[in-house]
């Protein structure tokens, strides 16, 4: 990403669309918010109608290849997902450290999506892209999964609250349905084809979209009209995760994170099986007190 807000921003397609809002830039070019009472609004939008943001610096891997389910599986201690089901999951280091939380998604028997928003995306790739080379005695157990950031090829939405489902909806044509909580399914929102999934979240329904970038801007307006939606900039929906989840504020911070393994379980962030990496250190940690 440039360090031009400007270089940044334009890197959007949506970069006039924000202008015409009159979106305040961070550093970075991504959207903080479009006016002042943003935050206090989107309460309110969120709680009767919904809020829609354009995610930006989000990473988007694509593993795909035989040994992707093993890959997947062995990265992410949550549940092992069945095609069509997506997750947040999370990934730890081999001593049990936190190492981010993605959105998984099964997109097919050999393909899996990771979607991360947070601040850890650059260590979350470094550890993906470790993890899929290692060998173990000559072997390497991943030599089948092939890995690749494909966060250019979509435009990412968030859209979350109360009448989220009533307004993708309304996209739908006779016989086609959204995905259900906990699954992530291709849907043709007026004949744009789009990827959507659906986590199981708390308080109102929320849905990351996945959308071709040439029809970007006819769905954020078309999105827009709806007198119920309100869109939102990076920092508002920070916020609203840290309401609407219990393990925001862990993926917020910098360095190493150790968290316990009664909390992950809590938090539905790890399996019972022990079969992921971390789990013995996680377990070792655990009997540890830390």
């Amino acid at each position: 990403m440039s360090d031009s807000h400007i270089d940044g921003a334009i890197r959007s397609r949506l970069y006039h669309e924000h202008l015409i809002l009159g979106a305040e830039f961070g550093d970075n070019g991504h959207v903080l918010r479009y006016h002042s009472q943003e935050s206090e609004h989107a309460s309110n939008a969120w709680h009767e109608g919904a809020v829609l943001a354009e995610v930006t610096g989000h990473y988007l891997l694509l593993a795909s290849g035989d040994a992707s389910p093993q890959f997947a599986e062995a990265a992410c201690a949550g549940k092992k997902l069945a095609v069509g089901a997506c997750a947040f999951e999370g990934v730890l280091t081999g001593d049990g450290s936190l190492v981010s939380i993605p959105l998984l998604a099964r997109t097919g028997d050999h393909e899996y999506l990771f979607f991360d928003r947070s601040p850890r995306i650059d260590v979350l790739d470094a550890w993906l892209s470790f993890l899929s080379g290692i060998e173990q005695n000559g072997v390497s157990p991943f030599a089948g999964v092939h890995c690749e950031e494909v966060a250019d090829t979509h435009v990412a939405f968030l859209l979350w609250g109360k009448r989220s489902t009533e307004l993708l909806s309304d996209y739908l044509h006779d016989g086609e349905h959204l995905p259900r909580k906990g699954e992530v399914r291709a849907c043709m929102l007026d004949e744009i084809p789009c990827i959507v999934m659906r986590p199981e979240m708390a308080r109102h329904d929320a849905y990351l979209l996945l959308v071709p970038p040439h029809k970007s801007v006819i769905l954020w307006r078309s999105m827009l009209s709806f007198t119920y939606a309100t869109p939102v900039g990076n920092k508002t929906v920070n916020e609203m995760l840290d309401q609407g989840t219990t393990w925001w504020k862990l993926v917020s911070q910098d360095g190493a994170i150790r968290v316990s393994k009664d909390a992950l379980e809590s938090m539905h962030l790890v399996r019972a099986q022990p079969d992921y990496v971390g789990a013995r250190g996680l377990e070792g940690a655990t009997e540890r007190g830390v």
